[in-house]
């Protein structure tokens, strides 16, 4: 593997982050949580169903929350560099980014953000 000769991977926090990012055990688990954030929004509808609003809500905040730890482990094991540069993660972090921004501003499902996502 031409990394193990960088000098950053000796860093013991890097180390930690390429051991869980490589793990199966993560990997899986992050399918996992996909596929869960799929069904959450194959279950928005409009016009929305008030009685599933809140708890639809509180499982997509979960999930960004838990996609935004994904990017900063991969950030962290792979580095800048190596993670912008994958297609894979690059666009994983875009749309992490984007959802960001969409639940910053106060977006709410059937939006083009949801749509990309």
């Amino acid at each position: 593997d031409p990394d193990e000769s960088k000098p950053w991977l000796d860093i013991l926090v890097v180390r930690v982050l390429r051991r869980i990012a490589l793990n199966e055990i993560f990997v899986n688990l992050i399918m996992l949580f996909i596929a869960g954030n799929v069904v959450t929004m194959m279950l928005e509808q409009f016009p929305p169903q008030v009685s599933w609003m809140q708890p639809l809500k509180a499982f997509e905040l979960l999930f960004l929350v838990i996609f935004c730890i994904e990017m900063v482990i991969m950030l962290g094991a792979l580095g800048p560099k190596g993670y912008v540069c994958n297609p894979v993660t690059c666009f994983d972090g875009f749309i992490v980014i984007i959802s960001v921004i969409q639940a910053t501003v106060g977006g709410s499902g059937g939006s083009a953000f949801t749509a990309l996502r």
